[in-house]
């Protein structure tokens, strides 16, 4: 079994410590970059022990020289009804701003275990108003 596999699969069986969610941080973070073709990195991972983690991710470059456009988010594990629930939240920014799509202001997805990918990105409602910057926040 390969590492990527083994990881998603501890993962999905409930294996919530803190060197597996690492590791599958990591793996789903080396999928979004392949998926999206944009270099994802880590800015900061908060695990609350056996329950979730969350990574705050950046694009490494911005995606274009005229728009300037880059991604900041989370990608996200967590225990939902007692199965793993991966996700995904970007924001998108252009010369340093937030980009929305009227009350749609977030791009969405979620990730398929089995199939190892991620679902496409997709607007959505911030519902619980949790992305409220207007600028794009430093890396610190």
């Amino acid at each position: 079994m390969t590492q990527v596999a083994d990881c998603l699969s501890r993962v999905m069986k409930g294996d919530f410590a803190d060197e597996v969610l690492t590791s599958t941080r990591d793996v789903l973070l080396a999928r979004l970059s392949e998926q999206t073709r944009l270099g994802f990195r880590v800015v900061s991972t908060h695990i609350e022990p056996g329950t979730w983690m969350t990574a705050h991710v950046a694009a490494s470059d911005p995606v274009d020289r005229v728009g300037r456009f880059q991604y900041r988010g989370i990608v996200s594990v967590a225990r939902r009804e007692e199965h793993p629930h991966i996700d995904s939240v970007l924001l998108l920014f252009s010369h340093g701003l937030r980009v929305t799509q009227g009350e749609l202001s977030i791009l969405t997805a979620v990730f398929d275990a089995p199939s190892g990918t991620w679902s496409e990105f997709s607007w959505d409602r911030d519902l619980y108003s949790e992305w409220e910057c207007d600028e794009l926040p430093s890396d610190e």
